[in-house]
């Protein structure tokens, strides 16, 4: 069965990463303010990947290594727990506790329903990590063990979402809490969809100069590498061993990087962007990689930023390079937040192209236009002091020429304690349409990274051993 206009297949809705959800019909701004729990379902663990959502059912994925079905209204279709999941003392770091299980976000296959995810287990030996296929029906299709592909496997992660592109499943890697510099690395590895054979390599900090010292982590606190229309993959990496100048074997700590499909990097100038104080952020644990890269809708324009809080515009066929000297050779830079962790979304209204980004920060969550020349003009901000890397945030809308039908969705990222749900009008920030108390958070080493998905009139908040759905009232 092919895919539907309503189903929500791929985290931040799309392989742009955009987040926007511009075939919602029902909740519009008007009516998000009505929104009703249509239902509340327990689940056996912590939850970090966004829900998905194909033909009137739910699929969440939890920290325990249990994948569930739930269709609204109705309750659990299914569930299919994998592998007993990896003690966080294993790895000690408690970001993720008391386990590490699945925490990047599936990815399902529009036409055919198959669901892939990337567990995380645990034998009391050796943690492992297996690619599965499954179907709508729960049965598990094929599965391959992918550890050796990733490096150490004690201190490596699996936390950004997957990509399905061209027939190939992406999966990126890198470490967590800065740990074990010399074994942890940034990698993403391309699979055959059909076959689990893995085609290409990719590994971020390669250079002999890098002397024991690796990172250049894919993890953007759950945010997928994107890809365009013709394939080529694009991601952003932690701080790290920097040797830009290569263009095979270097090590691209702190960078923007487009890849072609089968993993390469063609330019340094074009393929990669540094900041000009790549250098300094790597020394203070400063990165762009704790955000993600998003290709906004109708436009040739990259967005990404990260800890620094600064948001970089970049040409989607010339990303600008490294320059040590600033400035930077970009289309703009933007001082929006004191540091974002994941990314921003965008959409189109009436013509026109608009980013929200939710840092931290005091000015809280901002929407700004971005120009046909590339500039950023804030027009609107909630005015809230954001804390722990901001807010995670969706969009939606009903088509691309209604900017009463947009809606912006934000969940808060408690240590521990309630996670609300807002509904905006992205226009006017200072008043939510819509703030519930939707889920919460019980992890003191590490707060909340749950982002909400919105299709077919639900909004789907998986966060703590729950899932909640709403919806407007029948």
């Amino acid at each position: 069965m092919p895919a539907r206009a309503t189903d929500y297949l791929t985290y931040h809705a799309d392989n742009a990463r955009d987040g926007w959800n511009s075939g919602e019909t029902r909740i519009t701004q008007r009516k998000a303010g009505g929104l009703v729990k249509a239902g509340d379902y327990a689940l056996d663990g912590e939850v970090d990947a966004q829900p998905l959502y194909r033909h009137g059912v739910a699929y969440v994925t939890t920290e325990n290594n249990t994948l569930y079905a739930i269709a609204p209204r109705r309750g659990i279709v299914w569930r299919q727990h994998f592998a007993a999941p990896v003690p966080a003392y294993v790895g000690r770091c408690f970001s993720t506790e008391p386990t590490i299980g699945i925490f990047s976000t599936p990815v399902i296959d529009g036409d055919s329903g198959t669901i892939y995810l990337v567990t995380y287990s645990y034998d009391g030996k050796r943690p492992r990590f297996t690619l599965h296929a499954v179907s709508p029906a729960g049965r598990e299709l094929r599965s391959t063990d992918i550890s050796a592909d990733a490096g150490n496997t004690f201190v490596q992660r699996q936390r950004a979402a997957l990509l399905l592109s061209g027939g190939s499943i992406y999966v990126a890697y890198g470490g967590a809490c800065d740990r074990h510099p010399e074994t942890t690395y940034g990698r993403v590895l391309r699979y055959d969809a059909s076959t689990f054979q893995l085609q290409n390599t990719f590994v971020t900090t390669a250079s002999p100069r890098c002397h024991g010292y690796h990172y250049g982590t894919v993890w953007g606190l759950g945010f997928g590498p994107a890809a365009d229309a013709g394939g080529d993959v694009f991601l952003a990496t932690g701080n790290g061993c920097i040797d830009y100048a290569r263009i095979t074997g270097g090590a691209y700590s702190d960078a923007v990087l487009r890849l072609t499909p089968d993993l390469r990097l063609t330019s340094v100038t074009d393929s990669l962007f540094a900041p000009c104080t790549a250098l300094a952020d790597d020394r203070h644990d400063q990165e762009i990689g704790s955000g993600g890269v998003v290709l906004v809708p109708g436009a040739p324009y990259a967005i990404a930023g990260g800890k620094t809080g600064t948001t970089y515009v970049l040409d989607r066929s010339r990303l600008g390079g490294f320059h040590a000297a600033c400035p930077d050779d970009v289309v703009s830079e933007t001082q929006t937040s004191w540091g974002a962790w994941g990314g921003p979304v965008a959409w189109r209204a009436g013509g026109r192209a608009f980013v929200a980004i939710g840092g931290q920060g005091p000015h809280g969550i901002r929407t700004f236009e971005l120009l046909d020349s590339g500039r950023l003009v804030l027009r609107s901000e909630s005015g809230e002091r954001l804390i722990n890397g901001g807010m995670s945030m969706a969009v939606t809308s009903n088509g691309a020429n209604q900017p009463s039908s947009v809606v912006l969705w934000a969940l808060t990222r408690p240590s521990s304690g309630p996670i609300d749900l807002r509904a905006y009008d992205p226009m006017h920030l200072r008043r939510p349409l819509l703030s519930v108390v939707a889920g919460s958070w019980a992890n003191a080493g590490g707060f909340a990274s749950c982002t909400p998905a919105i299709a077919d009139g639900y909004v789907f908040v998986a966060t703590n051993r729950e899932l909640t759905v709403w919806s407007l009232p029948t």
